[in-house]
């Protein structure tokens, strides 16, 4: 897997190279130039850092470029409440370009890794789930849910939850999916 990391210097970004790292991923990051490193200096030697601006997006062409990744997570945004306040036009305009930027750019390279745009607020007992495939984001909402009630949320525990979860959307799919060959079983016959 080679997996693109934006907003990899955050604190999010970290853990998250921290994690694909320890299951064996190539993992490349974008990084702004002023941007501090202090969360992930440990790890440099391990990662391909590539300066990119994501509002630019001739920046992110050259970025997904070197990068040729196989999944992105994109987590870069400017999050800092006091400036959003400040500048929300600003706040909106860089968060809305930079993800924009980064799906064009994968349309006109003619690329498609998997693309997981994550939304994290501060607001009491919320979680913003964002991903294109209505399976996978159910599987994300349910492993969360779990995690957050149990509280031991390490690499190993993640692991486990994910695998039920999967397990149990493939079995609610499955069922809807008898359920509805069921209602059409009168109507359908199958042509020979």
């Amino acid at each position: 897997m080679r997996l693109l990391i934006t907003g990899i210097t955050g604190f999010v970004g970290s853990h998250m190279t921290e994690l694909a790292l320890a299951r064996g991923a190539e993992v490349f990051g974008s990084m702004r130039w002023r941007s501090k490193t202090e969360n992930i200096d440990h790890l440099r030697h391990r990662i391909t850092l590539v300066e990119c601006d994501l509002r630019d997006l001739s920046s992110v062409r050259n970025l997904l470029e070197i990068a040729a990744p196989t999944d992105v997570v994109h987590l870069a945004a400017q999050s800092f409440v006091a400036a959003s306040w400040k500048a929300p036009a600003e706040t909106l305009t860089t968060n809305i370009l930079s993800q924009v930027n980064l799906l064009e750019a994968m349309r006109d390279l003619k690329i498609a890794p998997r693309f997981l745009a994550m939304i994290i607020d501060d607001t009491a007992e919320s979680i913003t789930i964002s991903c294109f495939n209505p399976v996978r984001r159910e599987v994300a909402r349910l492993a969360i849910s779990a995690l957050v009630a149990d509280g031991r949320i390490h690499p190993t525990r993640i692991e486990e939850v994910v695998r039920k979860a999967e397990k149990e959307v493939e079995e609610t799919v499955r069922e809807a999916g008898q359920k509805a060959l069921f209602e059409v079983g009168g109507r359908y016959r199958r042509n020979v």
